[in-house]
């Protein structure tokens, strides 16, 4: 991320293309931090770590964690039991006013049975008018969130123990993501800067990726970000976008003169590239493309835009 800094000694706030993300520490128990919700009611995500201390993980995710959404919930229910209005004013007939409060209303029918029963909001089925329509009431536990469960050095080659079950299914019933590590494992390769005996390293661990570099892929991936290429003789270079931005506002991205005169983008996958060495070899596979305007730009594209000036 570009930019962090340390939040009351407990975690740390960062912030990437405008979007904030709150990453908590929960390996003592802290759910205290959770105590002032109104340091994370703008942030866009939360990532949520949890130790692999003996005796700390049944506390952790039994204890911190309920004690976590439970006030969160509370939050959202303001305090008194009932969820927060929108606070909505219109000059327009009654009649007007129901019709644009009904996303509102159909949303908060939704909602509310989840958090009286201590789940998160996240977790209701809404549709994109009814998620607008909340998105002013800043619900905590609508926030995507991503667990991230440090292991120790004797379950990497599983990736995978008894505790991270656990986490694993509290992630999966609020539609959410785990990522496993083991900070030991992260810290030792971190030290070692050949590229060959970094990668003979993680092989004789049995990982194909580093758990920091599954982190980054991950939270980047939870804030709606994506990745498209261009490349020439001299440089290649790799483009933020959004997730599901087309072709012209990927062309945006580079130039807004790209965007306004698109006409058209080739197009191949970074995979393709990978199997088949060139764009000559590409093109013979068939897998070279052409796109128009309604092309949805994929996660790591490889793209050539045709525009007029």
């Amino acid at each position: 991320h570009r930019n962090y800094r340390l939040v009351r000694g407990m975690g740390f706030e960062s912030e990437y293309k405008g979007m904030r993300c709150i990453c908590a520490n929960m390996a003592q128990g802290q759910s205290e931090f959770f105590d002032s919700l109104e340091n994370i009611k703008d942030f866009d995500f939360m990532v949520i770590f949890f130790m692999n201390k003996k005796n700390l993980w049944n506390m952790t995710f039994y204890t911190a964690k309920s004690n976590v959404d439970v006030s969160l919930i509370a939050k959202e229910f303001g305090g008194g039991g009932h969820v927060r209005a929108a606070g909505c004013s219109f000059e327009c007939s009654l009649e007007e006013a129901e019709k644009q409060l009904a996303p509102w209303n159909s949303a908060v029918a939704k909602i509310k049975p989840l958090l009286q029963d201590g789940k998160c909001a996240r977790q209701a089925d809404l549709t994109d008018d009814e998620k607008l329509a909340v998105r002013d009431m800043f619900l905590l536990t609508m926030k995507p969130t991503l667990y991230v469960a440090n292991i120790d050095e004797e379950s990497i080659s599983a990736q995978t123990n008894k505790y991270v079950e656990v986490v694993q299914k509290i992630a999966a019933a609020e539609n959410s993501e785990v990522v496993v590590i083991c900070g030991k494992f992260e810290s030792d390769l971190s030290e070692i800067t050949e590229p060959a005996e970094r990668a003979d390293f993680m092989e004789a661990a049995g990982l194909k990726e580093s758990g920091l570099s599954t982190l980054a892929r991950k939270a980047y991936h939870l804030m709606g970000l994506r990745t498209f290429f261009t490349g020439g003789s001299d440089e290649c270079r790799a483009w933020t976008i959004h997730e599901g931005d087309k072709a012209p506002q990927a062309a945006g991205v580079i130039h807004t003169d790209f965007e306004k005169g698109f006409i058209k983008a080739e197009a191949y996958s970074i995979d393709d590239l990978k199997q088949y060495g060139s764009e000559a070899k590409i093109k013979e596979a068939g897998k070279y493309r052409q796109e128009g305007k309604e092309y949805v730009v994929q996660d790591g594209d490889v793209l050539f835009f045709k525009f007029n000036t």
